[in-house]
């Protein structure tokens, strides 16, 4: 099988913490034995994903592909209008939801009409993944797993655990030194 990863958000050298969640993904299907490209969107805002759709459509031309597997309502726009291509897309949060004003309120509009263009797009693919059960009801998609980004065990485990391998007692925040530098804004 051969999948098309379609993005905004992938690690570069210039930015090697962007979508890092997404380039892991890819390297779990990798080691699965799945040949996976990745398309990164180049550019900012809106104009980035209306010249994705070149960029994705060069990609499916270049070589035969089963699926496209787009992340964000953005760039599944951006495969749909490229590709006709079965069409998978995940849906992160706040392409559904809107974005959060400064006191971490979603605008109406905003909210509005996110949630209108996922709920279309939902529509129009193979297939969506929606990181949550409250997205996937918002979705109202026909096919929507509930698929929620996973967690390196390697890197992150219980917190009494990690306590206790740098020596601190489960109830004890941090070194009283540290607090006070805290406290101080240092």
């Amino acid at each position: 099988m051969k999948v098309l990863h379609v993005t905004g958000a992938y690690p570069t050298e210039q930015n090697p913490s962007a979508g890092v969640f997404i380039c892991t993904q890819v390297e779990s299907l990798v080691k699965l034995g799945i040949d996976v490209d990745v398309c990164l969107l180049k550019g900012t805002g809106i104009g980035k994903y209306i010249k994705g759709i070149a960029e994705v459509r060069k990609a499916v031309r270049s070589r035969r592909y089963d699926i496209v597997h787009a992340h964000y309502m953005y760039s599944g726009w951006t495969a749909r209008f490229a590709t006709i291509l079965p069409l998978v897309v995940s849906f992160m949060g706040n392409d559904v939801y809107g974005d959060c004003n400064e006191r971490g309120e979603y605008r109406f509009s905003n909210r509005v009409l996110h949630g209108l263009f996922s709920r279309l797009l939902s529509y129009a693919t193979a297939h969506n993944i929606a990181k949550s059960a409250g997205l996937a009801k918002r979705l109202h998609g026909k096919n929507t797993s509930i698929i929620s980004n996973g967690v390196d065990l390697d890197i992150f485990y219980p917190r009494a655990l990690a306590k206790r391998e740098v020596g601190l007692k489960e109830d004890e925040r941090a070194h009283p030194i540290c607090r006070q530098a805290v406290s101080r804004g240092l």
